[in-house]
């Protein structure tokens, strides 16, 4: 149950982030066409392409990896993974605040 409610907020994320961009290019269109009669045509064509490769974007997520291993791989921060924690620990554990196996140490109270 809950793996598929996961799903559906996952697809539903990925569907949402197109569409929001082309209603707000549709709105800049119309606008930007001081809201003539094309203005509108060209707002609203352009909102529902926004929604055609929403869907297209949305299902080819689902189908080819998984909604949740996508959003968690756009989630994922390169600020925990990667070089800068590898650096990190380098340098906590020249420091001795770490040891070798990455685990904190007590800290010696200095008095």
């Amino acid at each position: 149950m809950i793996e598929k409610l996961i799903a559906i907020l996952g697809w539903l994320r990925n569907f949402i982030s197109p569409v929001l961009i082309t209603m707000i290019l549709g709105g800049f269109v119309y606008i930007s066409l001081e809201k003539s009669l094309l203005g509108i045509f060209l707002g609203i064509l352009i909102a529902i392409l926004g929604f055609v490769i929403g869907v297209y974007f949305a299902e080819r997520v689902r189908t080819k990896i998984g909604t949740d291993k996508f959003n968690a791989q756009v989630m994922a921060s390169s600020d925990i993974t990667g070089k800068k924690m590898k650096r990190a620990c380098q340098i906590l554990t020249y420091n001795g605040m770490i040891n070798s196996e990455h685990r904190m140490l007590p800290l010696k109270n200095k008095i």
